[in-house]
């Protein structure tokens, strides 16, 4: 059996660690196919592709190959589902995924009545100009 230890950048803070190795684990996740983790699936689906654009400089082929793993766990599948659509959206949103976007808004606007129960509904977060 091998190991393998990646630590976090010395310099942040125990909040910051932490989020960086849930990320380095989401790193594996999309590798071998396997779910997420984390507390906020749109944080953590923004963190991970920032993190692929980190170790992998084809930025059109991180989008791509994330839009596929995203489909393929079925975070994009927003069918009676508020969390994955209000994640997908913010997502889209902070890549400018038109497309992606505009499918995950008409979700939420179709289910706008259960919206603030989900686990991704946030009123305290800044809105998009």
């Amino acid at each position: 059996m091998q190991h393998v230890y990646l630590p976090a950048p010395g310099d942040l803070s125990k909040d910051e660690a932490f989020k960086f190795n849930v990320t380095t684990r989401n790193f594996f996740a999309w590798m071998f196919g396997l779910p997420m983790v984390g507390s906020h699936l749109g944080q953590s689906l923004i963190a991970l592709l920032d993190r692929m654009n980190t170790y992998q400089p084809d930025r059109k082929k991180n989008e791509d190959d994330i839009l596929t793993y995203m489909d393929n766990q079925g975070y994009t599948d927003f069918r009676e589902c508020a969390d994955h659509a209000l994640a997908v959206l913010q997502f889209a949103e902070h890549f400018r995924i038109d497309e992606l976007w505009g499918d995950a808004f008409s979700h939420c606007t179709g289910m706008s009545i259960c919206l603030s129960s989900s686990a991704e509904f946030d009123v305290s977060a800044p809105a998009a100009c």
